[in-house]
């Protein structure tokens, strides 16, 4: 249970802590460091969407990256 100083030092500093401030910039570092794909890649519109694979295979990489950011 976190003592009064700690609670009033919380509500007038709402910021995150260090530790957390830092593993968000790991995940923002992570995700923004991922190879990424173009929507439109070809000279047809039609052809140049991501294919459902491709999305899926996105989303775990980035995934993967924000797990290894914070740590498990």
């Amino acid at each position: 249970m976190p003592t009064a100083q700690e609670a009033a030092s919380r509500l007038l500093n709402p910021s995150p802590p260090a530790a957390m401030h830092e593993a968000m910039l790991r995940e923002k570092k992570a995700v923004r460091d991922l190879p990424s794909l173009p929507l439109f890649s070809g000279p047809k519109a039609h052809e140049g969407f991501l294919t459902f694979e491709q999305r899926v295979k996105l989303a775990a990489q980035r995934a993967k990256a924000i797990v290894t950011a914070y740590g498990n």
